[in-house]
């Protein structure tokens, strides 16, 4: 997760969180793409009328973009969308605005992307354990030092859950973020039986895995949720 202090970083991770190009957003504000750019860097500051143009267009709390105060979107969306009898409707949880400092997941927008997953499929993942679909979100992986396990491209069916979190499935995969200035990570995750710390390794060959240590409270890593499927979403 990036940082979101500034009112350009918040524009930009919206721009990114809506897959959208500089040219795109400015062509919906009627400014040109030089003013996104001096927005997001913070060479200008960010209008308060088109803070209130984004909140109108996109759903986007002006407040949230001004001053970062308050929810970030207007209105909470429902958490479980049932599209038909075949499947049920999972978001796509954004890499900028997926999760809050304190690492709890924020709900996408209602217009935000998802798929339907067949519940046949939910019903499997059921087998380990509750999967709620309220707390269910796809993930697309862009980590190369997961793969061959994890391809390049491939989306991952994450559990925000607190009991999919905690404690923690020995070599199960888990999203980590190491810091609340870097965005979250892929990794399977060890019990050592010796120590008690855990062990974050990646497939990559010769790499050494990452030691993270409960007890040590003076590191601010944290786990964000657990892998429950990974696969192909065909379009």
């Amino acid at each position: 997760m990036g940082n979101l202090d500034t009112p350009g970083a918040r524009l930009k991770a919206l721009r990114t969180d809506r897959g959208m190009t500089g040219l795109a957003l400015a062509e919906s504000l009627d400014v040109t793409k030089s003013t996104i750019s001096y927005w997001e860097a913070g060479r200008t500051e960010l209008p308060w009328a088109i803070c209130l143009a984004l909140e109108g267009l996109y759903g986007i709390s002006s407040r949230w973009l001004a001053a970062g105060e308050g929810p970030m979107w207007l209105a909470a969306p429902q958490r479980l969308q049932v599209p038909s009898e075949g499947g049920v409707r999972i978001p796509f949880l954004s890499r900028a605005l997926g999760f809050t400092p304190a690492g709890e997941v924020v709900l996408p927008h209602p217009d935000s992307p998802g798929v339907s997953l067949p519940i046949v499929l939910l019903s499997e993942i059921q087998g380990e354990g509750p999967a709620i679909p309220g707390d269910l979100f796809l993930w697309r992986s862009e980590d190369e030092e997961m793969a061959p396990l994890i391809p390049l491209g491939s989306w991952v069916l994450l559990d925000v859950s607190r009991d999919a979190r905690d404690p923690i499935k020995d070599h199960g995969i888990y999203l980590l973020r190491l810091a609340t200035s870097q965005d979250p990570i892929l990794r399977r995750v060890a019990l050592d039986p010796l120590s008690g710390d855990l062990l974050a390794a990646s497939d990559a060959p010769g790499r050494v895995p990452l030691r993270l240590q409960p007890r040590n409270k003076k590191e601010n890593w944290m786990v964000l949720a657990r892998a429950r499927w990974v696969g192909h979403i065909l379009p």
